[in-house]
């Protein structure tokens, strides 16, 4: 049984026509010449982003072409298309009732499953359980804060019963938009909940602006979990096979013919030793590799550890085959090489590795790493940051009260601590500034980042542990990523430039102020102070954009602080002893 998988559509009034052409295309050629039993879609199937990139809703007539390439290519006569949210398809839809919840009216299966479901295939003599998991928060918030997805409790027993279900199955997939390591979920969490059954298919992190084109990982449950790549600019897509409970897959580019799946012996990379019947490779009488091309093939050619090349026998629809010896291949990583030619004179070459003693290369550390990752890492990142921005100003505060200012110029006539630590003593000495500082960080943290209208018409609050919206709690994560910007972009240079401003002013005091006010002399001295001050002015007014002007002026961590740096400037200038 083989099957198809696409994700991050973000189909477009306003951007890139050519992934609606390319769209179309691909439900035509692609899903006509592989003829799989099952195409799963797995979120951001429109864009739903203003022209101008800051502001988002669900545009309708983004819906209706999704829904209108489907009907006019014909891929509900051809196969089942299983489709499922993204946060992309979730901004600014306050309930699953909202008239905004396109998904619901104009996706193959929002008006029979809102939220996550299940699909049983009957294909041959076997059943396989394909499991849609929807972590789309409810409500959903316009972006930026609408990224990381959750499972409420009620939402996790549905899926729990699900899981039970698809016991009987000889093969259970799961799939869905958000990485497991992108989700809030009751315990024991998400990933205990697939343990024991097949991997999981997703999408939404793209590549990671390039640094990730291929995300995959094998978790301690034993499953795999693999990102694909998106839609949207990389025009990517995958081909899987389920054969005699091994499960395979290829990430191919549009357009790229012929396709190549080898299917056994199962690549070593991708095997999951405590779901799949592994030990039937050493038993198999076969290589079985899939070819796909609209066109007629014409070559089939395998190689084994760079062996003589084989011609491969076809057997029946896109299966070819070629008798081996497995017990020839018992130890270590072995490859196969295939060349297929069709009669476009279309090639593709595929280097395949095995083993049947358990070996396997190593996933991509990166890759691991995200996927494998948790919210809490933000959590960490945020208060790390904030430490090191608050505590070290507090300990000198304390030194300073506990000595009585005589440490201070200790510090300056001792070459070893540096002047920065002079500079930064000057920024605690003066009371009127470093109260003020370290209130600003400690808000960061704990008080209200801004009000606005989360979703248009209801107005809510923000912090970096969450957002409060329509009487309901959506928990923050890439809230902490987003703090964690601010403390260094901002926070932590306007207080290395502000003690600097110190510095200068206390040095032209001890000189009797000799260092002339000229407007060329003022601008040097606060460059680096006003090019800060204005990027922030810059993010206050894109949460304006996002949130309603409402956001701008009650954008506290923000725009007051933009306010604040302007003042305590030109506060240091006022400062005539030390």
């Amino acid at each position: 049984m083989w099957f198809l998988q696409i994700s991050d559509l973000h189909i477009s009034l306003f951007q890139d026509s050519g992934r609606i052409t390319d769209f179309k295309q691909f439900c035509t050629e692609t899903v006509s010449t592989v003829r799989p039993a099952v195409v799963l879609v797995t979120g951001d199937l429109t864009h739903a982003i203003n022209p101008g990139t800051i502001g988002s809703q669900e545009y309708k007539e983004e819906w209706k072409i999704y829904s209108q390439v489907l009907h006019e290519s014909g891929v509900f006569g051809k196969t089942k298309w299983l489709d499922i949210r993204g946060n992309h398809d979730n901004f600014n839809v306050i309930s699953l009732d909202s008239e905004s919840n396109y998904f619901r009216n104009f996706s193959a299966q929002g008006q029979f499953h809102p939220r996550s479901y299940n699909f049983t295939l009957k294909h041959d003599t076997e059943c396989y359980t394909f499991i849609g998991l929807d972590a789309c928060l409810e409500p959903g918030p316009k972006r930026p804060f609408n990224f990381v997805g959750r499972l409420t409790e009620v939402e996790y027993k549905a899926l729990e019963e699900m899981k039970k279900k698809s016991q009987g199955s000889n093969f259970t997939i799961w799939f869905g938009h958000y990485p497991t390591s992108t989700m809030v979920s009751p315990p024991p969490g998400v990933r205990e909940l697939m343990k024991g059954s097949g991997p999981y298919l997703c999408g939404h992190l793209h590549t990671l602006i390039g640094l990730v084109p291929s995300m995959y990982t094998l978790h301690s449950t034993g499953s795999l979990e693999l990102e694909l790549s998106d839609w949207k600019l990389n025009r990517r897509y995958r081909v899987a096979a389920v054969d005699h409970g091994m499960f395979s897959f290829i990430d191919l580019k549009h357009g790229q013919w012929p396709v190549v799946l080898v299917t056994n012996p199962k690549h070593a990379l991708y095997t999951m030793p405590s779901i799949e019947p592994l030990n039937i490779i050493r038993k198999s009488s076969h290589i079985r590799i899939l070819i796909f091309s609209p066109y007629p093939i014409v070559s089939t050619q395998i190689q084994v550890d760079k062996g003589d090349w084989q011609n491969l026998t076809h057997s029946d629809g896109p299966l070819y085959i070629l008798p081996w010896k497995p017990e020839n291949y018992l130890k270590d990583i072995h490859s196969i090489d295939v060349y297929v030619k069709d009669n476009k004179n279309q090639e593709a070459h595929v280097n395949h590795v095995f083993s049947l003693d358990g070996s396997r290369p190593s996933f991509s550390k990166l890759g691991r790493a995200v996927l494998m990752g948790h919210i809490s890492v933000g959590q960490t990142i945020f208060g790390i940051f904030l430490t090191l921005s608050v505590v070290p100003l507090c300990m000198l505060k304390f030194l300073q009260i506990w000595k009585k200012g005589s440490i201070g110029k200790k510090l300056f006539k001792d070459k070893c601590c540096k002047r920065i630590l002079f500079k930064l003593y000057l920024l605690v000495y003066v009371d009127q500034l470093f109260w003020p500082l370290i209130s600003m960080g400690i808000y960061s943290g704990v008080g209200p980042w801004f009000f606005g209208e989360i979703i248009d018409g209801y107005v809510g609050v923000c912090f970096v542990w969450g957002m409060f919206v329509d009487g309901v709690f959506l928990p923050g994560a890439s809230t902490f990523y987003v703090g964690s910007l601010y403390l260094l972009t901002f926070y932590m240079p306007y207080t290395l430039i502000l003690s600097n401003c110190l510095y200068r002013h206390y040095l032209n005091v001890q000189n009797g102020g000799a260092e002339p006010c000229t407007f060329w002399n003022y601008m040097s001295r606060h460059l680096c102070m006003i090019i800060i001050i204005t990027w922030q002015s810059v993010v206050a007014v894109g949460y304006a954009m996002a949130y309603g002007v409402i956001a701008f002026f009650f954008r506290n961590v923000k725009h007051w602080q933009c306010s604040a740096g302007c003042g305590t400037v030109e506060a240091s200038h006022h400062l005539t002893r030390f």
